[in-house]
């Protein structure tokens, strides 16, 4: 199913929503403001929205379409992560689910996901629901180390659920995941750092 980009930023500050309750108001301000005309159709508007309120610039606002897709273990397999989590590491989850640090890593500070992907207690046909991430494309660097996709939100659940899958050898339960599809040419941040995602360098 293909969604615009207002859907996706409505389901990616919802989730901030679930994570910062006491942010509720001033993220629910947020969706009132990107239905505004000038916003709605202008990444570059939403970036400054997004800036203002420390959520995610550049590639949520980027892209004017989304693919929502189901992710399994293979698929994880050709994704990369962000390098801040294991630094001087390989970004891709096909080489570091090889290393201690993967196995060992936790976050470092309380979340919705952790728990129930590391200790599973439910029915994990929930999970499809229930947990999400965002991504796009790799850009040459990220292919290079053998990445196909870049997780862009949900590096450390994509962990969590790609350990507990190889656990489990389970390569049939999902999560739901956002891919971009078409990037928008109007978008400042897309021109300046992904110029190489658009079908022609710009």
């Amino acid at each position: 199913m293909t969604i615009d980009r207002i859907e996706l930023v409505k389901i990616y500050i919802q989730n901030e929503i679930k994570k910062n309750e006491f942010k509720k108001n001033e993220l629910e301000s947020i969706l009132e403001k990107i239905q505004n005309p000038n916003n709605k159709d202008n990444p570059n508007n939403i970036d400054m929205l997004f800036y203002t309120h420390e959520l995610k610039v550049g590639i949520i606002p980027g892209y004017e379409t989304w693919e929502e897709i189901s992710i399994n273990q293979s698929f994880l397999n050709d994704c990369a992560i962000s390098n801040n989590i294991f630094e001087n590491e390989n970004q891709s989850l096909k080489v570091l689910k090889t290393k201690d640090c993967f196995n060992n890593w936790k976050p470092n500070r309380e979340t919705l996901w952790y728990k129930d992907l590391e200790f599973p207690v439910n029915n994990k046909s929930e999970w499809k629901d229930k947990f999400t991430i965002i991504l796009r494309p790799a850009v040459q660097s990220e292919e290079d180390q053998g990445a196909l996709y870049y997780i862009e939100d949900g590096s450390g659940k994509s962990i969590c659920f790609l350990r507990r899958m190889i656990k489990d050898k389970d390569n049939t339960t999902t999560i739901k995941g956002y891919l971009g599809i078409e990037p928008d040419i109007k978008s400042i941040f897309m021109q300046e750092k992904f110029s190489e995602l658009f079908p022609s360098k710009i």
